[in-house]
């Protein structure tokens, strides 16, 4: 590659030099003008019928001209020879690292469909999901037997659970899976007490609270002053954590009772009359709920 480029400079050079050798050389006297120039190239640029005086300026500066394009031109193949050496030098790493990271890409490319693959596989998915729990609630900081404990126990409760569905069926009894007794996680709750319960919902990322989103004009909630973005936490005295069990309590409340509410990080004891209060809430369990 180097040598190409030293032909061309010379090639160029050569017919440079040869330029300024028929520029300077002092024409022959003429003692009339030729009927054809004798170069065919001439004939491009000058007036057949002009001075020869006339001509030999127009020769002058269509020489310079061309000496001026080819020194352009050789600096340009001199940036070309100079790429072509730093190309040399650096092609070999270049090309390993072109490589390199194919080959990552196609590794990362067969790590994503591997896990994919092992998403579709149902029994994979339980098993991931029950080690994340499982890390969730060490982290928690519960102790590791105790964490299997509460895993085990929710598993249990939600087989009894569809046996009491599906006894219900059989005997064309009701079964109402809004009531305490029939949430899964209301019982769980009673096993464990409030203080671990609110652990266990803290550690898998569950809400603790149950959030006011909307208050319905007129309604007890209106009158006491609750707000959207109100986090009620007790309900007469008993520890809220989901929107199921707020609705139990309103629902069978019998006489006036008492909301706590978090505000702005304060504490609010507010009165409400027995029955649903007026608002629509989020929180744990269910996506929104009016009560």
């Amino acid at each position: 590659m180097l040598k190409l480029g030293a032909a061309l400079i010379t090639a160029v050079s050569g017919g440079f030099v040869a330029g300024v050798m028929v520029a300077e050389s002092p024409p022959e006297p003429l003692s009339e003008p030729p009927a054809v120039l004798p170069d065919v190239s001439a004939a491009v640029y000058f007036d057949e019928t002009a001075p020869v005086d006339e001509r030999l300026v127009e020769l002058e500066r269509v020489v310079a001209e061309e000496r001026d394009a080819r020194l352009v031109l050789e600096d340009q193949i001199t940036a070309l020879i100079d790429e072509i050496e730093r190309i040399d030098a650096r092609g070999p790493a270049v090309i390993a690292s072109e490589v390199g990271e194919l080959v990552a890409e196609r590794q990362r490319s067969e790590e994503r469909a591997a896990n994919s693959r092992r998403s579709r596989d149902p029994v994979e998915r339980a098993a991931s999901f029950r080690d994340r729990q499982l890390d969730r609630l060490t982290a928690g900081g519960f102790a590791i037997d105790e964490a299997e404990r509460v895993l085990n126990r929710r598993s249990e409760l939600q087989w009894e659970l569809i046996q009491s569905r599906h006894q219900a069926q059989r005997e064309g009894t009701a079964f109402d899976p809004r009531a305490l007794d029939s949430n899964l996680e209301w019982r769980l709750r009673q096993d464990m007490g409030d203080a671990d319960y609110e652990r266990y919902l803290e550690a898998t990322r569950q809400s603790t609270s149950v959030t006011v989103t909307n208050v319905y004009a007129s309604s007890p909630a209106s009158q006491i002053g609750l707000q959207p973005g109100d986090q009620i936490v007790a309900y007469n005295g008993q520890r809220v954590f989901n929107t199921g069990e707020l609705s139990a309590f309103t629902g069978g409340s019998r006489e006036d009772a008492v909301v706590e509410v978090l505000r702005d990080g304060n504490r609010l004891q507010l009165s409400v009359p027995a029955g649903p209060i007026g608002v629509q809430v989020r929180g744990a369990r269910s996506a929104r709920s009016g009560n």
